[in-house]
């Protein structure tokens, strides 16, 4: 709806327009196969689309609707897909509440960053002896490693659950880019953290604050990881009291 909207098709009586302004129908086929998202990841089915030259500067309006009940939808409008950087380091967010809105519980979505930071933190203190009363940026660091790595599960785990009923296609190297990266530089930091629990050089803390930028570029670690990593880089080597 919308005053330079050209009528294209019948807008049935139930849906109230109002005077000032034109409306048009577009209606929606539901197709038979999933179409794969591979950002979020998810996977959606694309109902319909509409192309206009908006010449009328104005209120626009869509309304939804469907005759066999209620669900949840999504819409994009335009082109253009634009981020200011707040944004786009908030993604990680905002992608566990879309998952959310998916209709998955927070247990199933956070689940492999849970268990990753249980067994984890479990090796490091049984296997590799780390102590609680190590070094503080070394225990934070390790913790930094395991965000990383977790939230590299989470994003491969919504992939093999978007990829359900979706055809696999080319993007999802996309999606593998977004957890595979970011578990790899969460093995490079245990390494580090682990082999080297030495005073580190300015090299080393140089090397931290690198991963930490990277981990906000790959969404890497919920945000999380890549501050603690940042914080590590200028933490004396002192330990718990």
């Amino acid at each position: 709806m919308g005053p330079s909207i050209e009528k294209q098709s019948q807008v049935p009586t139930t849906i109230e327009v109002p005077d000032d302004v034109e409306a048009t129908l577009i209606k929606g086929d539901r197709p038979e196969a999933l179409e794969y998202e591979p950002f979020t990841p998810a996977s959606y089915y694309f109902t319909a689309d509409y192309r206009a030259d908006i010449t009328v500067e104005g209120n626009y309006y869509f309304f939804i609707y469907s005759d066999k009940g209620e669900g949840r939808y999504g819409i994009a409008v335009g082109y253009v897909e634009t981020f200011t950087l707040i944004e786009w380091l908030m993604i990680p967010i905002d992608v566990i509440n879309i998952h959310q809105w998916e209709g998955q519980s927070i247990f199933l979505i956070l689940a492999p960053l849970a268990l990753t930071l249980l067994l984890g933190l479990s090796l490091m203190f049984w296997k590799l002896k780390l102590k609680p009363t190590s070094s503080v940026a070394v225990f934070l660091g390790v913790l930094a490693g395991l965000l990383y790595i977790g939230s590299g599960l989470m994003i491969i785990t919504q992939m093999l659950i978007a990829l359900i009923g979706a055809t696999l296609t080319s993007s999802s190297v996309l999606t593998l880019v977004f957890s595979v990266l970011p578990a790899l530089f969460g093995f490079l930091i245990l390494r580090k953290i682990v082999k080297h629990n030495i005073p580190w050089k300015k090299r080393d803390r140089l090397i931290f604050v690198v991963l930490g930028i990277l981990g906000y570029i790959l969404w890497a670690g919920i945000l999380l990881g890549p501050s603690l990593i940042i914080l590590v880089s200028v933490l004396p080597m002192t330990t718990f009291s």
